[in-house]
């Protein structure tokens, strides 16, 4: 199953209040209609009052890291075709089978362990192929390359903690729902990080 785009990719990403996801979550039919069902979450627990004032910084190493990872993102080509079709190889396209086999039970209906962010978890396949194809863009790798299992355990890995985010997430939502929503509503929950992936 390949990921396909029309333009170049560009990812986006927004730091808000968590007042804003609330609010979001309450517009009629963004949860059934799947708005925020395509975004990744991530709601890190506040480090205030743990901060450390005269931080280190970033490592040399890091910076130069992440300044080609942009470099070469930037340089991807422009294609003349309508759409650029990029492949899996055996390995990735059995992970990503082997992913949605045992993702589906848990989107059942009645017991699904993610029956309550079905918005989410539904959408789970199609983010893991679009960040699959993201990651092997963005190692330098060229568009007629197949995304091998390496890349795509990558960004199964990122799809999996960025649902388990939405998880706690909803689970915040659905307390401020059944209490009044004042200000100190606790709304981003610790993530249990011994939590077994799907």
């Amino acid at each position: 199953m390949p990921s396909t785009w029309r333009t170049r990719p560009w990812p986006s990403g927004s730091w808000v209040q968590p007042d804003v996801l609330d609010k979001a979550a309450r517009i009629p039919g963004a949860a059934s209609r799947g708005l925020l069902g395509r975004f990744l979450f991530a709601a890190p627990e506040s480090t205030l009052g743990r901060r450390a004032v005269d931080s280190p910084p970033m490592p040399a190493l890091l910076e130069s890291l992440w300044d080609q990872t942009v470099a070469r993102i930037l340089a991807i080509p422009e294609v003349d075709a309508e759409r650029q079709v990029i492949g899996l190889d055996d390995g990735a396209h059995a992970l990503l089978r082997e992913l949605r086999a045992k993702l589906e039970p848990h989107l059942e209906p009645v017991v699904g362990r993610y029956v309550h962010i079905t918005d989410r978890a539904g959408k789970l396949a199609g983010r893991v192929l679009r960040l699959a194809a993201v990651f092997h863009l963005a190692e330098g790798r060229q568009p007629s390359q197949p995304i091998d299992a390496t890349t795509m355990t990558y960004a199964i890995a990122f799809s999996l903690c960025a649902l388990r985010q939405a998880d706690h997430v909803n689970a915040a939502w659905r307390l401020s729902e059944s209490r009044d929503s004042s200000p100190g509503v606790p709304w981003v929950l610790p993530v249990d990080r011994t939590d077994p992936p799907v």
